[in-house]
């Protein structure tokens, strides 16, 4: 049994991460901003921990001692158009949760799970693997300046396993919000052609590299943790659509993006990112339940219509 610290355990990836956790018969820590949120926590059979990543004194303070800390948080922000002063804020903000996590994990003396994100760029039919350096353009341009202190703790020889899932999609969250709903409604359109590829794993799978690297602990290590199969954002929407018995959503024009949306959210929704992730499937023996979106879209909306 081991004490495992969740920052962001209140999110979609979390409030898994913790039940399975505590299942397995771990004790459970999960932080939370919001004081609304202590009941769920200890509804779930796992201890509150009231911080802000982004205010990291009382958390630093208040903290007692774990064997492994897993950040799966994130700063909050909207898919907007930001100004220049309010990026600048949000990258501070950006900052100080990893830099947060990583004087948490100092403070505990503890390996350390930390989520990034994969963010590469590819062209045509490149492949990015963990080597790739992270490009974090358009939208996630919040997380810019993050990579030099990820690897100035790494030089110093941190315990630190970084993550790089893909987008996590399921029954809940941002799936269910932004893509379900909107499809049901007949509101969904694909942004641009919709024929650049981006990263997806079920959250299901991606619970399970985490699990995973927490047993196994390759220190040092990242990990790309998405699907077998690119896919473009044209195919995960027809494949949504035809699981829902509906016809395929119209797009808007790449052009009305930028002109609405501005710059940042143009580059998100056009850029083309493949990604390998064979180095987790030999390092961790991560398999997945849904190898790509055409086994997980329609497991997902399954799981929708049993839960309504």
């Amino acid at each position: 049994m081991k004490k495992i610290l969740i920052l962001g355990g209140t999110g979609f990836l979390g409030v898994r991460l913790a039940k399975q956790l505590l299942e397995a018969g771990h004790k459970v820590t999960v932080t939370t901003r919001s004081e609304a949120r202590v009941a769920q926590i200890e509804a779930m059979g796992a201890e509150p921990l009231v911080g802000d990543l982004g205010q990291p004194g009382p958390l630093l303070a208040s903290v007692g001692p774990h064997d492994a800390l897993i950040n799966v948080a994130r700063p909050p922000f909207e898919v907007r158009r930001y100004s220049r002063r309010e990026m600048a804020a949000l990258q501070e903000l950006t900052n100080c949760f990893v830099k947060t996590t990583l004087a948490l994990g100092d403070k505990l003396d503890c390996p350390m799970i930390l989520t990034r994100g994969a963010a590469y760029e590819t062209v045509g039919d490149q492949v990015a693997d963990e080597s790739w350096p992270l490009d974090f353009v358009g939208i996630a341009e919040f997380a810019a300046h993050t990579s030099p202190i990820v690897d100035a703790a790494l030089k110093r020889g941190a315990p630190l396993i970084t993550m790089l899932p893909g987008q996590i999609y399921g029954a809940a969250g941002l799936f269910l919000e932004k893509l379900y709903t909107p499809m049901m409604q007949g509101k969904y359109r694909v942004l641009g052609a919709g024929a650049n590829c981006s990263p997806w794993v079920h959250v299901d799978d991606a619970l399970s590299a985490y699990l995973l690297a927490l047993d196994k602990l390759p220190l040092g290590d990242s990990f790309i943790i998405a699907d077998d199969i690119a896919c473009t954002w044209r195919e995960f929407a027809d494949c949504m659509a035809e699981a829902l018995g509906l016809p395929p959503p119209g797009s808007v024009p790449a052009f009305m993006i930028a002109l609405i949306k501005g710059r940042r959210i143009h580059k998100t929704v056009t850029m083309n990112c493949r990604v390998s992730n064979a180095h987790a499937k030999e390092v961790l023996g991560w398999k997945l339940q849904y190898p790509s979106y055409r086994e997980g879209i329609p497991a997902t909306i399954a799981q929708i219509g049993a839960a309504d």
